[in-house]
């Protein structure tokens, strides 16, 4: 686990996920995104770095059919979506399809993740991971760790409580992906308010199912980009 502190961290993020998709230039690559703040790194990829061997999407969904709310649909509305688009990148569509359940749509991002597996044995992953108030991340909220991770598959839709989160109805990949497949991750830590937070996760102190980002000790090549000051943390190995 790497840490760098900049002013600027989602410029920092756009560097460090450019020069991931340089070294694997010669890989399929499957890259999934955060949604939310963690969408300021895109602006900040350059279209050189991409092409037809790059499968994009979203690395959770927002189980809605609202095109404010849907993740994926946020994502196709980035200047980033339309430079890969145009620069052959092919991408997984996650909006809620007519009469698709939560459930179905959970089933369905799992299949296409396995299929790309099975397709691509050696290809990589690369992710970004953003980081809430808190303490979830990869839409895998407080309370529900264990209920994901239970599962056994690489995606599945799941239903919080209101009191847990306004989305109550999540589509995210599960411990099992992100401990298993993800061959590099950036995570995104900007603003005051979640200093506390990446300080407690870096302590490496507290539960998963509390914290979930404490899930980020165990993502291979797992690099935080943050505009945080506080603690006394340069670079941590894991």
């Amino acid at each position: 686990m790497e840490i760098i502190r900049r002013d600027m961290p989602a410029m920092a993020a756009g560097e460090v996920m450019t020069k991931l998709l340089v070294q694997y230039k010669d890989t399929p690559v499957l890259l999934l995104l955060s949604g939310g703040s963690a969408f300021s790194i895109l602006e900040n990829i350059p279209a050189y770095v991409l092409d037809s061997r790059i499968t994009l999407g979203v690395l959770d969904e927002r189980y809605d059919t609202d095109e404010s709310i849907n993740n994926f649909i946020q994502l196709s509305k980035t200047a980033f979506f339309n430079r890969a688009v145009q620069s052959g990148c092919f991408y997984i569509d996650t909006h809620v399809e007519s009469g698709e359940t939560l459930q179905n749509l959970g089933l369905r991002f799992n299949h296409i993740l396995s299929k790309w597996r099975e397709d691509n044995p050696g290809g990589v992953v690369l992710i970004t991971l953003g980081l809430g108030q808190d303490g979830h991340t990869a839409g895998l909220m407080p309370g529900y760790v264990e209920e994901v991770s239970w599962s056994g598959v690489l995606a599945m839709g799941y239903e919080v409580d209101t009191l847990v989160n306004p989305y109550t109805k999540r589509v995210t990949v599960t411990p099992r992906f992100l401990k298993t497949e993800v061959t590099g991750a950036i995570a995104y830590v900007a603003g005051a308010s979640k200093c506390s937070v990446l300080n407690q996760l870096l302590s490496a102190e507290g539960e998963i199912e509390i914290c979930p980002a404490l899930l980020w000790h165990s993502i291979r090549g797992l690099t935080i980009v943050t505009d945080c000051q506080e603690g006394n943390y340069s670079t941590l190995s894991t």
